[in-house]
């Protein structure tokens, strides 16, 4: 019984002990915690204003990308997406784009699936209205010619 009331008086004892020691915090240990909490506030502050700065700055240069895209000459995109597909490889095309995004395909393919490509590629290019498809099939033996040049002109209508 000694050792229960002695164990109740040491936890009575602690518990006393430590609301003293916290109730007895001084006002310079606190207003050190304000300080710090405020600094830590503050950081917090900056990184989210660092955080918005780099996402506009994301977006402004994504935006810039984008334009640079849109100058690029319908032209020259047309004749990239034609030159780069591996279905159309070996054809010399003659291409021509007008100020309103008319695309004129010349040229000889070797088949009418090379045709129906080059036109599905035209006609998906970004700038392209419409598709003036003069595109000949003429098949791979054959005794005519061509060239293996490819000319690209931007018509400027008035």
């Amino acid at each position: 019984m000694k050792t229960r009331i002695w164990a109740i008086g040491a936890v009575a004892g602690i518990v006393l002990g430590s609301s003293l020691v916290i109730g007895g915090v001084s006002q310079a240990q606190q207003d050190t915690g304000k300080k710090i909490g405020n600094k830590i506030d503050q950081a917090v502050q900056g990184i989210k204003k660092g955080a918005h700065e780099v996402g506009d700055a994301v977006g402004e240069t994504f935006e810039r990308a984008r334009g640079r895209v849109h100058e690029m000459g319908v032209a020259s995109r047309l004749y990239s997406r034609l030159h780069w597909d591996q279905a159309l490889n070996g054809v010399s095309f003659d291409i021509e784009v007008s100020r309103d995004g008319v695309a004129t395909l010349r040229g000889a393919v070797s088949d009418a699936a090379s045709k129906v490509k080059a036109v599905a590629l035209a006609k998906d290019t970004v700038g392209v209205t419409r598709v003036d498809d003069r595109l000949t099939i003429q098949p791979a033996g054959s005794t005519t010619t061509t060239t293996t040049t490819t000319k690209t002109t931007i018509k400027k209508e008035p």
